[in-house]
């Protein structure tokens, strides 16, 4: 009798374990991030495309707000069904205003179509989306065409291939406290791209796209913005990619799982990769590739491109190609997971290089004995040996 009940709690350890990790893995969306349908009201798509049209339908509907700074028109609690193409569209206006706790949803990109987006900002200022659900499309909210001082905050991305797309000189805009939310990895959760300068990123939570935040400076700028405080993980491709641009801050970020690499600087120059933690990519933690005078220091470097806890110049963490890349700031380098010793002189620093992949002699010279910030990702493994004790108990009773 003992035995079977042994075998019962051990096969509901199971269970649970692996719900756990399927939960902390999961993209699928719950239905706590959506409101119900009836705190919506239906509303057919919404066009506007200047000022004065502005105002004349900010009074035809009744929005509150007379579209300036201390009082903003107040889009609220519609749904809006973009049947194909874009549900809001608003373009050359620089009327505050704020589209919020709306449903919008929709949308297929179609060759010759002019629109881009379930939501698209075409030249404009002083916008904001917040706490709206954006569902169902090939791009969610689409930003272009020289507009800047906008803000996307609070809400939630479900089947949108592309997430918040900022293009053509946006600037000034920032992209903040949102979930995306992907059950297929496809698309890329923030693009920035065409001279988009100035923009910020911060605290967003990202899970399982292709790629999670891709700033691609190719056709031209992509200067000063700033990817901070995120959490993005599982995604095919690159947590952050910042591609051919300068100048660029990636702070304070969670990457976990990357089915490729974590970060990756691709032809860039003068990129600040700072207190990131970097956990579980199956290639690189970090690959700075034609890249110069970048700096990266104070990162936690966790089991990444197939690193154990001890150093294996096969599985290196890290790759640096490029000229002035400093792996290092004031005389502290990265935490490393296959690099925590010795440390004879009790500095925190540990006494030997480590060598990264790349160009020759490209190393972090001073190596941290500890992450200066929390892993997240060592919480996972604490149920996987609890199974292991218990499984270890029980076979010892038999």
């Amino acid at each position: 009798m003992r035995k079977i009940w042994g075998l019962l709690f051990v096969t509901l350890t199971v269970i649970f374990l692996l719900t756990m990790l399927v939960g902390s893995v999961s993209s699928d969306v719950t239905v706590e991030h959506f409101q119900g349908e009836g705190a919506y009201e239906s509303h057919e798509p919404i066009r506007i495309n200047n000022n004065s049209q502005f105002d004349a339908i900010a009074q035809q509907e009744h929005w509150s707000g007379s579209g300036g700074y201390l009082s903003p028109y107040i889009i609220e609690n519609y749904e809006m069904d973009g049947h194909g193409d874009t549900a809001f569209y608003i373009g050359n206006t620089t009327r505050y205003f704020l589209l919020r706790y709306s449903h919008l949803y929709n949308f297929s990109a179609v060759s010759g179509r002019y629109n881009e987006g379930i939501v698209e900002f075409y030249n404009v200022q002083n916008g904001e989306v917040y706490g709206c659900n954006i569902t169902d499309g090939q791009y969610g909210i689409y930003i272009t065409a020289h507009s800047s001082e906008n803000s996307v905050e609070y809400s939630t991305f479900y089947n949108v291939t592309n997430g918040v797309y900022l293009d053509f000189y946006t600037t000034y805009t920032t992209v903040n406290h949102n979930e995306f939310h992907y059950g297929v990895h496809v698309g890329t959760a923030i693009t920035v791209e065409y001279y988009s300068d100035d923009n910020s990123m911060w605290y967003n939570t990202i899970e399982g796209p292709k790629k999670g935040v891709f700033i691609n400076g190719q056709s031209g700028g992509c200067t000063r913005n700033e990817v901070s405080r995120n959490t993005i993980s599982d995604t095919l491709d690159y947590g952050v990619y910042v591609y051919e641009c300068s100048d660029n801050n990636l702070e304070n970020n969670t990457i976990r799982n990357s089915m490729d690499e974590g970060i990756r600087i691709y032809i860039g120059t003068s990129t600040l990769i700072v207190n990131n933690s970097i956990i579980g990519s199956i290639g690189y933690g970090i690959d700075v590739h034609d890249t110069d005078n970048s700096i990266i220091y104070n990162n936690s470097l966790v089991g990444n491109n197939g690193a154990t806890v001890t150093y294996d110049s096969s599985h290196v963490q890290a790759v640096n190609n490029g000229s002035g890349n400093q792996w290092y700031h004031y005389g502290h380098g990265n935490y490393w997971s296959d690099w925590t010793s010795p440390d004879d002189n009790g500095d925190g620093i540990v006494d030997n290089p480590y060598i990264l992949d790349g160009d020759p002699g490209s190393q972090d010279p001073y190596p941290l004995v500890e992450s200066s910030h929390p892993i997240p990702e060592m919480s996972v493994f604490l149920p996987c040996i609890i199974f292991v004790l218990v499984t270890f108990y029980f076979v010892r009773k038999r």
